[in-house]
Order: C-alpha cells, then structure tokens, then sequence
C-alpha cells in the first residue's frame, strides 16, 4: 500500500480555498467532506498491516504498563482510573479499526514516533490513577458541615436556575435543523455564545455539573440533612442536567457523554463510602437518565449525520488516534496558548490574543486537517505548546497531583480518612482525563477549573486552621 500523503484525503481543502477567508470557507468544506464520506461509506479491502502495528502501540504500551506496575485485577466497574482508562483503551482500539477500513480518511500515514509519543503521554497521566484507585478510605474530612451544605445549597440553586433558562434554547435547537445550525456556529455566521451576564453566570454554574454530581452522591450516602438527604442528594444529581441541556443548545453532544462518564466515575469515588444497599438503588436511576440523555444525543447526531449515521457514532470515538497523529506530524507553529488557552492567558497574564481565529484554522485547512476534530487532551496542548511543551505540562500536571494528594489524604491501615480538598483535587485530574478523550477546549473556555482549585485550596486552608468535621458513611460493598 502507498504512503498516504499529507492532503490526499477525504478531509482535504477544495479547490478555491482561501486562507483569508477561511471561516467563510467552512460551509463549503464541511460539503465536501459529507460529499466523500458518502462515496467512501464502503470500507476499504486493503489492509496495511504496519500500519496497523504503528496504531497499536499506544494501547500495548499502556496495557503493559496497567498490569506490569499495577497486578491488580482490571476493574473499569470498581475502580476509577481503570474506568478512565477503558474510554481510552476503546477509543485506541476503535481507532485501529478506523485506519483498516477507511485508510484514505487520514491526512498522514501512521507515524511510529507519534504513536510512542501518545503512548509516553498516556502512561504518565494515568500513574496518579492507578496509584490512588488502590487506596480506601471510610471517613470525609468536609472542614465545616455548615460551609458544606451552604455550598450543596448554592450549587443546586443554580443548577436548576439554568435548566429553567436553558430549556427553551435547547428545544429551539432540537426542534430545528440542527445540522444547519452547526454549520452556521462553525463558520461564525451565528453567535450563541453568552451575551448577557446572566448566561455568564449560568454557564459557569453549569460546569459545575461534576461537582454537583459528587456533592449530591456524597449528601445521598449521608445523613447531612437527616431524613431530607436523600432528596436534596437527588435534587444535585438532577441540577446536573444544566450542563446537558446549555451543551444541546449549542446543537452538541459532548454534554451528554461527559455527564454520563463523569456520574459514573463520580460513584466510584463515592463507593469508598457508600452502602451496597444505596448502591443498588443508585442504578436503576443511572441506567434511566442513560437511555433519557441518549435520545436526544441520537436526535442530534441523526440531523447533523443524517446520510452516514453509524459512521458518525463509529468516527465520533475512533478519530482521535488518527488526528493526533496527523497534529503531531503536522508539527504546527507554536501559539503558546492562543489557540485553546487565551482566556487562561489573559485572566492570569492580562496578554490579548495575538493570532485571529482564521489564521490559526488556515494553517490547518491547508494541509488538510480539520482543528476542530477529537484529538485527545494531549493533542490541545500540542496545537499550542509543541511536543517539548505537552510532555512537560502532562508530566508536571501528575507530578503535582500526586504530591498534594499524598500529603492531604492520610491513607493506612489505621487511619482512613480523606479530605474533600483532596477529593475535590482528584475529581477535577478525573474529569481533565473522561473530557479529555475528546480534547481539553470546554476546560479552556471557562473559568470552572481555576474555580475548583480554589475551593480546595479553600479546604485547604481550613484544614491548617484546624478546622475538621467529619463525615463517615457505610463502605461499599458490591
């Protein structure tokens, strides 16, 4: 089989592109490319075994280092990090798979250093999570039970305050031609984003789902509010929803599977300290709001996928090997944050955005690759750091998360107790890793995650001052 080279597929620009006007170009491109997929919807009969064997590494090289370094028994139903690492190990394998039978999609030819790269990212992000999945613990430090419930309280006000704002868009947007109005999102031609304060507000309340999700299982396993905690658990878990319903307003899809996985690493968190009998209510309810949110999830991909709908579920978790590789070989100018992190910078920094949006994706329509498509988190920050740049960021991300973990839990024999900082901290390096399958722009696009580090450092604080309140819940026993 020929190496493929770089503009020889599918996703290549048409004739007639032009880098100034290359948002106004989308619509077209984005014709093209459901014009190909039609005429390649039958699969490819040649298979390129090497590069099939390229593909492969990342998922052997994780896989070896999982059961090498950590015997114990694989377990993505008990244990969090193996949960996580399940998304990846099938997007890896769904990837493989997409190479064989549409090898004309990718815009590169597999590159071995690229997959050994991906492979090294991987192993260094998912050692904090099989370190700590091991780890048991029977007592929440929470500081304040008052301070505690008042954010339970605040969270769930304004959960369920942008449901009551959001509904109404996102009906709008189910009800219409949802593939017409991504393309109009896309090309820049309609804006939805928050105009007002009030939408700022309650989309900041809505990234917060994560959170809401742990706070009401926590507050369900619990007696905080005595004979109430069950409900005001519930009514949490339901104000979580407001992530789901901003994200179908926007015509996406995202929402849904990351409050899935997320509600469902959330419980495992949780199962340190929960009744197999509270378990087991849980999960009828989970396997519900699943089928609820895949409805719309389905309606959604139907209007914007119409003519190639299970290609699209196929690609939707299969792209990111492919287009990983095709960044890495690339090898993009640096942007050093403009491209997914500007907000970061200019909140942190006060540094404007240097480069325009239509500058950057011109770069990559010229060579054939779309910006916008699954990459991984790893594949965001090489769009801006580099290679040098992302393995430092990953490692140091680990690095740092492992040391504060180890010194705000207290895990023995003896004494099993965690603090919600240390909580808190371990579900946001969760939720980078389940969102990051994807890649890491909803992180970048709002200011939830410098908001959760400082609530921990908050906890924190009220820990040195001697501040404890403790929590103890049944252990799990599934």
């Amino acid at each position: 089989m020929e190496t493929l080279q770089p503009g020889t597929s599918i996703y290549a620009v048409p004739v007639g592109f032009s880098e100034n006007k290359s948002i106004k170009n989308c619509r077209s491109i984005l014709s093209h490319v459901s014009r190909q997929l039609k005429k390649n919807i039958m699969p490819y009969t040649k298979i390129d075994f090497i590069a099939i064997f390229i593909l492969s590494l990342p998922l052997n090289i994780l896989l070896i280092f999982r059961f090498l370094f950590f015997k114990e028994r694989f377990s993505p139903f008990k244990n969090f990090g193996d949960s996580i690492s399940f998304l990846y190990y099938s997007s890896l394998f769904f990837g493989i798979f997409l190479f064989a039978l549409y090898p004309e999609n990718a815009a590169y030819y597999p590159s071995m250093s690229a997959m050994m790269f991906l492979g090294i990212c991987l192993i260094v992000y998912f050692s904090p999570l099989y370190y700590f999945q091991r780890r048991r613990a029977l007592i929440l430090n929470v500081v304040s039970k008052k301070i505690f419930k008042f954010c339970c309280f605040f969270i769930l006000i304004g959960g369920w305050v942008a449901i009551i704002h959001f509904t109404p868009r996102a009906i709008d947007v189910l009800t219409s031609n949802v593939s017409e109005f991504r393309i109009l999102l896309n090309t820049g031609e309609l804006d939805v984003g928050s105009k007002t304060m009030t939408d700022k507000i309650l989309v900041g309340f809505s990234t917060f789902y994560g959170i809401a999700q742990l706070l009401g299982l926590i507050v369900f396993a619990s007696d905080l509010y005595g004979k109430w905690s069950k409900l005001i658990g519930v009514l949490l878990l339901i104000s979580s929803v407001s992530y789901v319903i901003n994200a179908f307003s926007f015509g996406g899809r995202d929402g849904v599977v990351y409050w899935i996985v997320s509600l469902w690493v959330n419980i495992l968190l949780v199962r340190f300290f929960m009744g197999g009998l509270r378990i087991k209510i849980l999960k009828p309810y989970f396997i519900l709001s699943v089928l609820l949110l895949l409805i719309p999830f389905s309606l959604i991909t139907a209007s914007r996928f119409s003519n190639i709908f299970g290609y699209s579920l196929f690609d939707y978790m299969a792209q990111q090997t492919i287009e990983f590789n095709n960044v890495f070989i690339l090898d993009p100018p640096l942007y050093h944050g403009d491209f997914h992190f500007y907000q970061f910078k200019e909140m942190l920094f006060g540094k404007e955005r240097l480069l325009t949006k239509e500058s950057m994706y011109g770069f990559y329509f010229e060579h054939g690759v779309f910006p916008w498509r699954f990459k991984y988190f790893f594949g965001s920050f090489l769009m801006d750091f580099g290679k040098i740049g992302t393995l430092t960021i990953v490692l140091l991300m680990a690095l740092t998360v492992f040391i504060l973990l180890i010194k705000k839990t207290r895990f023995s024999i003896n004494d099993h107790i965690v603090g919600l900082d240390a909580l808190l901290l371990l579900y946001l390096y969760c939720q980078i890793g389940f969102m990051g399958v994807f890649y890491f722009k909803h992180m970048a696009l709002n200011n939830y995650m410098l908001a959760l580090i400082g609530l921990s450092a908050i906890v924190y604080l009220g820990k040195l001052c001697g501040l404890k309140s403790f929590v103890s819940l049944k252990p799990a026993t599934f």
